[in-house]
This record gives structure tokens, sequence and C-alpha cells, in this order.
């Protein structure tokens, strides 16, 4: 009997059969459910990852660009900038004392041509005073030609021939010396006056009457050619 019951078949468990509730809402299938889930969480594409990648390596090149343009910014433009504006000072500076030195030399210039307007002025003044002083001397010269032609009709009114010979002979140079002046006014005076005085000295042996008459035209021809050339107005 044993046997028999060791052959019994085992009693297999019990299938339950209560079923699983009912999850999904009410008139919402399984399969509209995971379709909604795979809407909310759908798979990126390769293309948009790498899109996105380039992006990304894009801002992060832009920010590492800027990054540099702002440190070459204050590493090398703000101190050239500086030294731009340091430089400017300096040249601002250099402009004025450039200023101030063209004005002393304009200044230098205005006196140097002020000194060589002078000096043409002084130059002027010292040719006429030169042209003065030769004049006086000519006058002066004239004038002992003069004196000399009345001292040697004095001395012939004395009957000092000799004395009279003398001062003549001394006068005759000095004629000479003045014969240009004199042909200043009359050219003809001044070539006939030598010759006049030769037969002057000439006669004094001779005719004293004709010395003393020729002396006294000579001595009015004299007279005129000093009014001509020394007499102001």
């Amino acid at each position: 009997m044993e046997a028999k019951e060791s052959e019994k078949p085992e009693k297999q468990p019990e299938k339950s059969t209560s079923k699983i509730p009912d999850t999904h809402p009410a008139g919402v299938q399984p399969e509209s459910v995971e379709t909604s889930l795979n809407v909310k969480n759908p798979r990126i594409s390769r293309p948009r990852k790498i899109f996105r990648k380039v992006l990304l390596w894009a801002a992060i090149l832009s920010i590492i660009f800027l990054a540099g343009i702002a440190s070459y910014h204050f590493l090398r433009v703000k101190p050239l900038q500086e030294t731009i504006v340091d430089m400017q000072a300096v040249l601002d500076q250099a402009t004025q004392e450039v200023d101030s030195l063209q004005a002393e030399t304009d200044q230098l210039t205005t006196e140097k041509q002020a000194a060589v307007d002078e000096a043409k002025s002084l130059e002027v003044e010292k040719k006429d005073l030169l042209a003065e002083i030769e004049a006086t001397k000519a006058h002066l010269a004239l004038i002992k030609i003069l004196v000399d032609v009345s001292n040697a009709r004095v001395a012939l009114f004395l009957g000092d021939v000799e004395e009279a010979k003398d001062v003549l002979i001394n006068t005759q140079q000095g004629l000479d010396d003045l014969s240009s002046l004199i042909a200043e006014v009359d050219s003809n005076l001044a070539a006939d006056i030598p010759q006049r005085f030769n037969l002057i000295i000439s006669g004094l042996e001779r005719d004293i009457e004709t010395v003393n008459i020729d002396l006294e035209l000579i001595t009015k021809d004299l007279l005129e050619i000093e009014a001509a050339l020394f007499t102001e107005g």
C-alpha cells in the first residue's frame, strides 16, 4: 500500500486565478502608453549630437578667443596706449619748445634785419659823410687857391715879384688837383686855367700889369666855380 501511496502524483500548486489589477487609465491602451513614453524620451540622432558638440567647441573656442583678446588688450594694447599717451605728451612738449624757439628765431631774425637795415643806413650815411668830407676838402683847396692868388696880387702890389712867383707855382699844383672838379662846371675853363697860370708865371718878369689883370680874371672865374659847386640852394 505504501508503494501505491508513493506512486500517487504530487499535488500540483494551484494556479492563482486572481487577476492583476489593471493600472492603465480607463480608455488608454498599453500600446498608446508605450508610444507616449517613447515620445517623451526620444533618442537623440547622431547628426544632432555632432551639431551639439560643434556648438560646444565653438562656444569654448569663442571663450578662449575672447580671453586671448582680453589678455592681448591688457598685456599689449593697453601698455601701448599708455606709451602712446606718454609719447604724445613728450611730442606736445617738444612742439611747444619748437614753437618757442621759432618765436625766438623770428625775433632774432627781426632784430637782425633791423640791424642790417641800420647798417645799410649807416653805410649810406658814411658814404654821404665821405662825400661831404671830399667836397669840404675840395672847397678848402679852392679857397686856398683863391687865397694864394690874392697873396700873389698883394706881393706884386708891393713889388715882390719873387714872392708872387713862388706862391703862384705852388698854386698851379692845386689847380691841377681840382681840374676834374672844375670840369663838372666848365670843361673849357678846366683846360684853360692851367695854361693861363703858365702865361702868368712866365709874364711876371715882363709885364706885371697884364699879370695883375689875368690874376683878377682868374679870381673871378674861380669864385664862379665856388658858387656853382659849394653854394647851397
